[in-house]
């Protein structure tokens, strides 16, 4: 009674606190803490050409830089492996009906994904590639709001400074 609630009130509360997995209740044992169940966000992993085409557009694609590179520090962590190991960078341009739509900059780990340093990714784009050749049992998505920089805005052919989308997959 020290703060002043009925018992069918404190009852309640603790039934609405098991019904969302909060807390575990046992008869003539008491009522604990639930314990912590990790949270999984499960999305399928699509490839932009499928997203394009899914629309009724032309998808094209053009690879406009590869070349393998000593990981920095920045791309060493995101990849969880240490600075200077070799990774592969690939700079590509998507389009839809010829508007260039997506700007792609990866790194791929040559040591966790040793085929792709035999593949030109003339053809083909990474992500396509990625998906169809490793298997995925974890990735890390993050997607940021930026303004476009010089090199952004040219090859995506709008003006400095408008708002983009900068997506990091690991």
């Amino acid at each position: 009674d020290l703060f002043g609630t009925s018992r069918m009130t404190v009852n309640r509360a603790l039934q609405m606190l098991a019904e969302e997995g909060m807390i575990v209740r046992h008869r003539r044992n008491g009522t604990f803490v639930a314990p912590h169940v990790a949270e999984h966000a499960v999305m399928e992993l699509r490839d932009i050409a499928d997203e394009i085409e899914a629309t009724g557009a032309s998808y094209t694609y053009e690879l406009l830089q590869r070349r393998e590179v000593a990981a920095d520090q920045d791309i060493a962590d995101r990849l969880e492996i240490v600075a200077a190991t070799k990774v592969l960078f690939l700079r590509c341009r998507h389009l839809s009906d010829g508007e260039p739509v997506l700007i792609e900059e990866r790194y791929i780990n040559l040591v966790a994904v040793p085929g792709a340093g035999q593949e030109s990714f003339v053809d083909m784009p990474p992500n396509r590639w990625l998906l169809r050749n490793v298997p995925w049992s974890a990735v890390e998505h993050t997607i940021l709001a930026v303004n476009a920089t010089e090199a952004q805005a040219d090859l995506l052919d709008v003006p400095l400074g408008e708002a983009c989308l900068l997506a990091f997959t690991y």
